[in-house]
């Protein structure tokens, strides 16, 4: 299933593994906050409200992580977007 912004999502991804004999398949949960042609991006530490989020200084404690879509395995979309 392809997910949408705005879903919440389990991506299992192909990693590198330096010193290795293979990759590593890895797991990320959180909502998508932004697609691209080449990857997805999940936030999976972010504000519940963004305007409590925008109007403190704690812009630094969003995590979010970028996922090259060629190395997604999986996707399991937990509670799509409302519209």
């Amino acid at each position: 299933m392809k997910p949408t912004k705005g879903d919440v999502v389990k991506i299992e991804f192909l990693d590198h593994c330096e010193d290795g004999d293979d990759v590593i398949l890895f797991k990320v949960y959180g909502e998508v906050t932004k697609i691209t042609q080449r990857a997805y991006h999940v936030v999976a530490w972010g504000f519940v409200n963004e305007v409590d989020g925008a109007a403190n200084s704690y812009r630094g404690n969003e995590k979010t992580f970028c996922i090259v879509k060629k190395a997604v395995q999986s996707v399991v979309v937990y509670r799509p977007c409302k519209k």
